[in-house]
């Protein structure tokens, strides 16, 4: 395993749960970055509204369940699994208008020194889940 790896590598778990048999299917997945959506009716705009973002539950539509051998609705919900040494962020800033023009989101989002994701990660395998923040733009 590189010096990199170590370093940078975030593991997600994302669950997914089907709507009719309620079978919940797990997915792990590694990730140097944590890309986060810049919510425009986030009314705080604070770095730790974007995790909230990212970690809502969605709907997905049309995920075909292994056990009801069907495609049905299902609720998909990611947490951290694993917290780097070192934990990038990307902002999303950028997103696609109606017709097809990249338009930017130019909303200022305030980080703390400190960030706290215990609400955000699996808190049985992460104890430390306060990290230093460090902005760039």
């Amino acid at each position: 395993m590189s010096i990199i790896t170590k370093l940078f590598t975030t593991i997600l778990l994302n669950q997914i749960e089907c709507g009719t048999c309620r079978n919940v299917f797990y997915k792990f997945e590694d990730s140097y970055i944590v890309s986060l959506p810049l919510s425009t009716n986030c009314m705080k705009k604070a770095l730790i509204d974007c995790f909230e973002g990212y970690v809502r539950e969605e709907n997905i539509p049309n995920f075909y369940c292994k056990v009801c051998q069907t495609n049905v609705n299902t609720k998909k919900k990611t947490i951290i699994w694993k917290l780097p040494t070192i934990l990038i962020l990307y902002l999303k800033k950028f997103k696609l208008d109606s017709y097809g023009r990249v338009q930017e989101n130019k909303q200022a989002i305030s980080a703390p020194p400190k960030l706290n994701l215990r609400d955000y990660v699996d808190t049985r395998k992460i104890t430390n889940c306060i990290l230093l923040v460090f902005c760039l733009t």
